[in-house]
């Protein structure tokens, strides 16, 4: 049980994947237009502090997360606004579970899709059940 990331790799430069070992696959867009930034991260909590992995930070166009596959029940989408008139952001959460045989046990993670911007470029997306029905992300 494995989680693969792949980022920044050609011909798809402005993609992130990750890829469980049960063939989940989430992948994610980080083209910008003006005014927006998109941004992925790891971490042990679903807000997203302390991360241990911040996708604008990662150099590496492979990582490997061994013993974690995604949860596919678990998906959270939220809207908020941005202090001081920056804008909104987007944010959708899916949950990488440890594996329970694992010894020390591993904690849950959480990766974040994020999409700050001022609402004239933002990346849109409608999710009915776990499915992302309209837009991108």
């Amino acid at each position: 049980m494995n989680t693969h990331i792949w980022s920044l790799t050609e011909p798809f430069s402005s993609k992130v994947n990750f890829i469980d070992s049960n063939n989940v696959i989430l992948g994610y867009d980080l083209e910008q237009s003006c005014c927006e930034h998109a941004f992925w991260s790891i971490s042990e909590t679903p807000d997203g502090k302390n991360p241990i992995y911040q996708g604008d930070n990662e150099m590496v166009k492979e990582i490997h997360l061994e013993g974690y596959c995604f949860d596919p029940n678990y998906c959270q989408q939220q809207h908020h606004d941005l202090q001081r008139d920056e804008g909104v952001a987007n944010v959708a959460t899916f949950k990488l579970v440890g594996s329970k045989y694992a010894k020390p046990q591993l904690p849950d993670l959480f990766v974040r899709l994020e999409n700050h911007h001022n609402g004239y470029y933002g990346h849109g997306f409608i999710f009915r059940g776990a499915f992302i029905s309209e837009g991108r992300l």
